[in-house]
């Protein structure tokens, strides 16, 4: 017994001193626990829709680099293309482990609204506050969603760019045709305006079948897979419209008689365009950028497309040149209603989100801040040739590139003015805006989702189906999109 507690005595002094001895090693070097070592910086993770030119992820990730070194920071940033950055970012959130920071170009569409709904986005109240004077009214208002969730509206993303639908001719194509290619000398009137397409095309094909048999008067997309033709239908509908889809208080409309007569014209109308010839077969099956590539291989006259990417192009070389952009093409506004009146222009708005899932949500809101300044935003948005107009007063109404465009260099062609930005952008600045009815009613993102009307639409024209017949059951599901959303 003696030489067991002898043993355990010894034992415990050595063991004192085995431990003192690594206290002091301690003692002088601390990092071993992690006492002195040097914080890492915070990471922010930016996921982003890639840009249609160089120029415009240059632009993004210069504003990244300049916050780093501003807070000290690291900022992680991923493009990913339009078609990929939704369904990274519901796999992401579905795992949730979501980026911090979020812009998608189909996101006011498809996916925040229903994310909204289901309180899956972090609430940016505070940032919209502080910049609400800046906002064009009808732009912020695409931002302020329904939880329900926490049965509340509040502002879900911040809005930074919109667009609506612009239209693009070939200038020499009308001349070809014989007829004044001027923009004044388009008629300003609904049937003539048309006409005025039509004919350009007859004129073509009458004088060199062979050489004109591919080219068209328009390009309307009809793809059930695009944007691009669900926006042409709902610009389409707010011409022959005297009553909305969706009322403001957020209730569908689709049993009033005057929406569905509106809607039974607006398939007319497009059906016509296309059944009597002028528009191309293919564009059946046209995705977004299938439009642009008609146009710029010349077998269409005219487009209508949602952003001004068409001339763009030309004016970064990637597919023509300036001289295409400054003296070929031409940017006009829309012509007058049938009724006479002007309809409003129907806005697209794209905005920054941030998750309740994301990992440095401040940060990313200090990001926002950032990102929005005047100069900062002004300078990402010029870096897209103006695809996109700023949903800021302070941009839109006061710098003059929104105003003038590329105006320096016209000379240089022969031509006085950038024929493409002015137009373009006054859009925005005259007449009323009108932002799609997803903020009346979040089910009527699932309506785009689904490309309903196209869906109908095309059933039309490849199936002959009688257009009231396709109108009735367009709405019948319409209304089971809505009787689902509880």
């Amino acid at each position: 017994m003696f030489c067991m507690k002898r043993t355990t005595l010894l034992g415990a002094l050595v063991a004192i001193v085995v431990v003192a001895a690594l206290v002091g090693v301690l003692l002088l070097q601390p990092t071993l626990l992690g006492a002195g070592a040097p914080q890492q910086p915070a990471k922010l993770v930016i996921w982003w829709n890639k840009g249609y030119y160089a120029e415009e992820d240059l632009a993004l990730m210069q504003a990244a680099q300049e916050f780093e070194k501003m807070k000290g920071v690291n900022v992680e940033v991923s493009f990913f293309t339009t078609e990929d950055i939704p369904k990274k970012l519901i796999a992401a959130l579905e795992a949730k482990s979501p980026p911090d920071l979020a812009y998608a170009h189909f996101e006011d569409w498809m996916l925040s609204p229903r994310w909204a709904w289901d309180g899956i986005l972090e609430d940016v109240s505070d940032i919209i506050n502080e910049n609400k004077d800046r906002y064009i009214p009808e732009a912020l208002q695409t931002a302020y969603l329904y939880n329900n969730k926490e049965g509340k509206y509040s502002y879900y993303k911040v809005p930074i760019q919109m667009q609506t639908i612009h239209i693009h001719y070939w200038r020499d194509l009308v001349a070809e045709a014989g007829l004044d290619p001027s923009p004044e000398k388009i008629p300003r009137t609904w049937n003539e305006f048309w006409n005025f397409w039509f004919t350009v095309q007859d004129k073509l094909r009458a004088k060199d079948p062979e050489r004109y048999k591919d080219v068209y008067a328009i390009g309307w997309t009809l793809g059930t897979g695009s944007t691009d033709a669900f926006y042409n239908f709902e610009t389409i509908y707010l011409y022959y419209a005297t009553k909305p889809i969706v009322t403001p208080d957020g209730k569908l409309n689709v049993d009033d008689p005057a929406v569905r007569e509106a809607l039974i014209k607006t398939f007319e109308f497009i059906t016509n365009l296309h059944k009597r010839g002028y528009n191309p077969e293919g564009s059946l099956t046209w995705a977004d950028p299938d439009n642009n590539v008609a146009f710029h291989s010349r077998t269409i006259v005219m487009v209508p497309n949602p952003t001004i990417s068409i001339p763009a192009a030309q004016y970064f070389g990637a597919v023509g040149s300036r001289e295409n952009y400054y003296t070929k093409m031409v940017t006009v506004d829309w012509p007058k209603g049938p009724d006479g009146r002007d309809p409003p222009r129907l806005i697209a708005v794209k905005s920054l989100l941030v998750f309740k899932d994301s990992k440095n949500k401040e940060l990313a809101k200090e990001f926002i801040r950032y990102f929005i300044s005047k100069d900062v935003l002004n300078g990402y948005t010029k870096a897209s040739a103006g695809r996109w107009a700023p949903v800021y007063k302070d941009i839109l109404n006061e710098d003059k590139f929104y105003f003038e465009g590329f105006k320096a260099g016209a000379k240089a062609f022969g031509a006085e003015d950038d024929p493409h930005v002015p137009v373009a952008y006054g859009q925005f600045r005259t007449g009323v805006l009108q932002p799609f009815y997803y903020i009346y009613h979040p089910a009527y993102s699932q309506v785009y989702a689904e490309r309903t009307w196209i869906v109908y639409l095309n059933k039309v024209i490849l199936e002959n189906y009688p257009i009231e017949r396709a109108v009735d059951e367009a709405i019948a599901r319409v209304k089971q999109i809505f009787a689902e959303w509880k």
